[in-house]
């Protein structure tokens, strides 16, 4: 009978062991279960953090871009604007001469504003030939000569003008 109650003894007490075991397992796994799941919030949270650091990388570059290009555009319309005030001053000062000369200064005034006319016929004229001469349609002789008209306008302009300075 000893043997028995030695027995039922020995079985009480690996019952209370596999259910301490049990208990242990189960918070072991809840525990661990808890661990996987932050893992996984933390590994979300750093794969947003990337995609989020990816576009503002893409943005600043893009705002970067915007605003080189908008310096570009303010250059070109401030050098734009700067040859238009000389532009008009040169042909004020010409209008200017034929109202207050007369006779062979208002003929020098008048050759001088032609003078500007066809420079900027001659300009035009320049800017055509040489769209056709980057794409090939022109041949040597008609550029050279094109080239020709060009400088022999502007010395005539710069000649008229210096002779009516002088005349001054």
């Amino acid at each position: 009978m000893a043997s028995h109650c030695q027995c039922h003894r020995q079985m009480f007490h690996r019952r209370a062991e596999h259910q301490s075991l049990s208990k242990n397992d189960s918070s072991t796994i809840r525990a661990l279960q808890e661990q996987i799941r932050q893992l996984k919030e933390s590994q979300l949270i750093q794969e947003q953090q990337t995609t989020n650091g990816c576009r503002q990388a893409q943005f600043k570059k893009e705002r970067q871009r915007n605003k080189d290009l908008l310096r570009d555009l303010n250059k070109k319309d401030e050098a734009c604007k700067a040859w238009e005030k000389k532009y008009n001053l040169l042909t004020c000062t010409v209008q200017d001469l034929k109202r207050g000369l007369s006779g062979k200064g208002k003929k020098v005034a008048d050759r001088t504003y032609d003078e500007i006319c066809n420079c900027e016929e001659n300009a035009q004229e320049l800017k055509e030939l040489r769209s056709a001469q980057n794409s090939s349609r022109i041949n040597s002789k008609k550029r050279r000569t094109a080239n020709w008209l060009t400088r022999t306008s502007l010395m005539r302009f710069a000649v008229n003008i210096s002779s009516s300075t002088l005349i001054m």
